[in-house]
């Protein structure tokens, strides 16, 4: 089930950003990527969904990452929330996007 909302945030995330899925599986240091990567870190763990589950769902679709990356990743976005009301609006409107 799990999984299954981890597709569910890439494929929103993907159509936010207008980017395809796969390049968010891509080693990038485009800042629209690791934005994405971000969001999709944050949504996951606020769902909740463990960082080991994150770490192995980004390696079966081809990015190995750590699980500092990931909590690094959440601050940032936890930080922009707190900053940005705009920001903050489409977080909770993807958090609420998905269903399982």
């Amino acid at each position: 089930m799990k999984h299954e909302i981890f597709n569910q945030y890439v494929s929103k995330i993907a159509k936010l950003y207008r980017v395809e899925e796969q390049e968010l599986f891509v080693r990038s240091r485009k800042q629209e990527m690791v934005d994405a990567r971000h969001m999709l870190f944050y949504l996951c763990v606020s769902r909740p969904i463990p960082a080991y589950s994150i770490k192995a769902y980004m390696a079966e679709r081809g990015l190995s990452i750590q699980q500092s990356a990931i909590n690094n990743g959440v601050r940032k976005i936890e930080k922009n929330i707190a900053e940005d009301a705009d920001y903050a609006q489409i977080i909770s409107d993807m958090e609420r996007s998905v269903k399982l």
